[in-house]
């Protein structure tokens, strides 16, 4: 049991863990008290979802602030007893009372004092050196104490809290005094008593003048702070701002924060109403269910979610929630279905999972005369709002409304174990289900309570039909013939400055000028997933790695970047982590297995082509299958610069690059991008249109730089640094004159995508560390800093740590013995890592690279590059790629 409002990290924790949350609510308007009946109210509800084991108590409230009376304490106490409840005391701000008529009592104080039977109960309560009127947030130290706990039980705690990492020095010496303070008569009580004196004085005056100031705004209540540290005011949104929020989808207490920090630059943290991203749970449902984000209505991961092996569906859709909700609760499932509104016409019985038995179901059209029961699933047909229909669980139905629990349809957290309440009306003796969107009607399983909760610890006892190996996919190269497309000029855009710059470089014909049919590659649905999955995957593991590298400096010191970036380097990753759009790997595919060769990511180079050309040209020529690889990606570049530019409140992008034809392209691409995600920007080739003011860097129209996209290696940026060191030109800031490029990039007014993090997991050096955190990884090549015999036996590539366009690469066969292909470049002075041959097969002639796209963390589609060579690079055409979609 856990009040509301309450600090967040019980919930967080108890999601963690999959553990039920059993709500209590405190009484705002009775200045935030306990009741004893909300308690028996919350703990009734519960029982027939969960068996109630504790409860926590947060005395002086977090974040509501009041203060528990001793007889309040009492009937806690009482209360647990009565229902067996461990109680875990949060007191931590104990020292921390503000009114003079409240007053703190310790649950182990009063416990004691009860006397038998009281006195012999569990419970724990807790106290920390960063909370309180010392408030050393710094010093993380704390303890907690274990009252008529079994021994073997304390052992059991003590050992896992050791396996833990303890308290810095530091933080355990704060905390031995704020246990042990000094004591009348000795050197340093005066002093100490005078100072803690002053500190609870000022705390006690600006908790009352916190709850004044905000009860002197109009729509804005907030009771009297009686402890801790907080206020924890009530502010009504009017109607109109409720109905504008909803027309922008957003969450009203969202939309209000947005508009606080664009009208007043103040932050606040939206409510646990707030959005929440894809991929981090949403709610868990009173089945005790868990429902995840999808992000938004129009983000599919192309990701398989198989539980116990057992094919749930995509991530996170509805379907996949209805499938997964049925496996748990009822230890069957339904059969592929091509979306929800397919349900009601196509679905006719369900099938369980441990012995084969199938189920038929019983389906009532909403007005029907039988009443709508709990665990029956809800079905939508499709409509405009709702192009695949939808599927909901009732899981629960109370007077006047039922409760569903869902994925795909909202995105913010949960405020109860469902998503939401839709009203339920009964009209001439019929029942009517009244959402926003249409309603089927709902399906129930005919199974006489035979269908019990899947056993957890017998999966033994699930067939072995039910779990699906997880395919791998094909890849073929194919061509259209038809001379007649080969002077077909009129499939771009002259109008769009992008692709007419794109028709100045490789001119307006639809066929390339190395053969005479039009190629393209064609990847079934399974192939697509992998890569999708393994891509996210990929990224994750790459974040951990970089993580490492930066706690670890005899680690980054193989990625050979000056150490006086180091600080720097840390700073963008704690700081920038969310500040990011796109990176690229390169996936190899053998028919087999997909293997990464690189992380490009600081890197944009041939997005233009595989989000837009390769889409124009299989509208162009017709292809057979019309969904192409790049499907995700324009859509997501938009969402997510609109999510950046609102997060920083950035009005302007200014687009950094060199004079390089590439360079250029991609630049007018992302302009169009910001174009139609309604954001203003200007493009900067080199940094002639931008000048020093009033040690500022602004544009050329006199608006400050705030944030940049920058086509630039950082490797440059600090080759720049190092020049301007030895000249002595260094942040001048001279008005009217140019700033340096290290001078723009390595400014901390400025927002940079990449971020600075990013040159580690771009850095090849990255790779031998993956292999050794990630061995044998299924996606990964064994790569190691130094050539070891294993790697001469098996063939190895020799890349540099730092380089682009495939440059300054080596392949070497079987032992070692010759090149089997090398590349020339400019980073031959630069260290180098050595990595697995991987042998391709060739389709047509040609080896093919898989150019997978994460943008702002997720998989969003992915293009081929090809070539006669082993190696590809920046000559290499990227061509078209579709997806046979089943």
């Amino acid at each position: 049991m856990i009040p509301v409002p309450q600090y967040p990290l019980y919930s967080a924790t108890l999601s963690e863990y999959g553990a039920y949350q059993i709500e209590y609510y405190l009484d705002e308007d009775n200045n935030w008290a306990l009741d004893i009946d909300e308690l028996e109210r919350a703990l009734n509800e519960s029982k027939d979802r969960c068996v109630p084991r504790g409860i926590v108590i947060i005395n002086p409230g977090n974040p509501t602030g009041q203060v528990l009376s001793r007889e309040n304490i009492k009937n806690i106490i009482c209360f647990a007893k009565k229902h067996r409840l461990f109680i875990l005391a949060d007191e931590v701000y104990q020292e921390n009372v503000h009114l003079s008529d409240s007053k703190f009592f310790s649950f182990k104080k009063v416990l004691m004092d009860l006397g038998p039977p009281y006195k012999n109960m569990e419970m724990a309560s807790f106290h920390s050196a960063s909370k309180g009127w010392h408030g050393e947030c710094g010093s993380r130290g704390g303890y907690y104490e274990l009252i008529n706990i079994d021994n073997d039980v304390r052992m059991q705690v003590n050992k896992l809290i050791s396996a833990c990492l303890c308290s810095t020095a530091w933080g355990q010496s704060v905390m031995g005094a704020i246990i042990n303070p000094p004591k009348p008569g000795e050197q340093s009580y005066e002093l100490y008593n005078k100072e803690r004196t002053e500190v609870v004085n000022r705390l006690k005056e600006k908790a009352d003048l916190v709850s004044k100031l905000f009860n002197s705004i109009e729509g804005v209540k907030c009771n009297p702070v009686m402890g801790a540290m907080y206020a924890f005011p009530r502010i009504e949104i009017p109607e109109k701002a409720i109905e504008h929020a909803k027309s922008k989808q957003m969450a009203p207490d969202a939309f209000y924060c947005f508009q606080l920090l664009d009208k007043t630059e103040s932050i606040m943290l939206q409510s646990q109403n707030g959005l929440v991203p894809f991929n981090t749970v949403q709610g868990i449902a009173s089945t005790n269910v868990h429902a995840y984000s999808n992000g938004d209505d129009d983000f599919f991961s192309v990701e398989h979610h198989y539980l116990h092996g057992i094919f749930m569906g995509f991530k996170w859709q509805c379907v996949e929630f209805a499938r997964r909700w049925l496996l748990m609760r009822k230890s069957c499932i339904f059969p592929p279905i091509p979306c929800a509104a397919d349900m009601w016409n196509d679905l006719k019985y369900v099938e369980c999972v441990t012995d084969g038995k199938k189920f038929p179901l019983k389906f009532y059209a909403n007005g029907s005369p039988h009443k709508p029961t709990r665990n029956s699933i809800l079905i939508y047909p499709r409509a405009d709002e709702l192009p695949f229909g939808h599927v909901a669980i009732i899981c629960d139905v109370v007077p006047d409304f039922i409760r569903i629990a869902e994925q795909n349809y909202i995105y913010h957290s949960w405020s109860d174990d469902y998503a939401r309440e839709i009203p339920l009306v009964i009209k001439d003796d019929c029942y009517y289900i009244q959402d926003e969107d249409n309603i089927c009607g709902w399906i129930e399983v005919d199974d006489n309570n035979e269908l019990q909760p899947l056993d957890e610890t017998k999966l033994d006892l699930i067939l072995k039909e039910y779990q699906a190996a997880k395919p791998f996919g094909t890849l073929k190269r194919l061509s259209k013939t038809d001379k007649a497309f080969h002077s077909y000029e009129h499939w771009l855009d002259e109008n769009n400055p992008a692709e007419k710059y794109f028709m100045s470089l490789y001119g307006p014909n639809l066929i390339r000028a190395d053969t005479d049919t039009l190629p393209y590659y064609k990847v079934d649905q399974a192939l697509a997933l992998s890569i999708g999955s393994t891509s996210n995957e990929l990224h994750q593991m790459f974040l951990d790695a970089t993580n490492y590298v930066l706690e670890n400096d005899d680690v980054l010191k193989h990625f050979c970047i000056p150490e006086i970036f180091w600080s720097k380097i840390r700073r963008s990753w704690s700081n920038e982590k969310d500040i990011i759009m796109t990176g690229r790997f390169d996936l190899a595919f053998d028919g087999k297995e997909l293997k990464v060769f690189e992380y490009n990511a600081d890197s944009a180079s041939a997005l233009f082509e595989i989000a837009v050309i390769q889409e124009k040209w299989g509208q162009a020529v017709k292809l057979e299958h019309p969904h192409m690889s790049g499907f995700q990606i324009n859509r997501l570049l938009i969402k997510n610069w609109k999510q950046i530019c609102t997060k920083l409140n950035i009005k302007r992008i200014h687009l950094l690059i060199d004079n390089d034809q590439d360079e250029i392209l991609t630049s007018l691409y992302m302009q169009e991008v910001l174009k139609q995600a309604n954001i203003d920007s200007k493009l900067c080739i080199l940094y002639d249109d931008l000048y020093w003011k009033d040690s500022k860097i602004v544009d050329s129209d006199g608006n400050q730089v705030e944030l940049i996209w920058k086509t630039w290696m950082w490797e440059s940026v600090f080759s720049d640094y190092a020049d301007a060191e030895k000249t002595g030109k260094l942040n001048q800031k001279i008005n009217g004159e140019h700033p340096r490029l290290c001078e723009i990039l390595l400014n901390d007014d400025i927002h940079i995508i990449e971020p600075l993090w990013k040159v580690i997991p771009s850095n090849k050096a990255i790779l031998p560390v993956l292999w050794s955190m990630f061995p044998n990884h299924p996606n990964l090549l064994c790569s190691e800093w130094t050539l070891t015999d294993d790697l001469k036996r098996s063939g190895y590539v020799k890349k540099p740590i730092v380089g682009r366009c495939g440059h300054n690469v080596t392949l070497y066969d079987t032992n070692g013995e010759s090149v089997l292909d090398e590349t020339q470049g400019k980073f031959t002075d630069r260290n180098c890592i050595y990595q697995k041959i991987f042998s391709l097969p060739k389709h047509d002639d040609y080896y093919a690279i898989f150019g997978s796209w994460i943008i702002h963390g997720l998989f969003a589609g992915f293009g081929i590059r090809e070539d006669k060579r082993l190696i590809t690079d920046a000559d290499s055409p990227v061509t078209a790629c579709c997806i046979a979609w089943k």
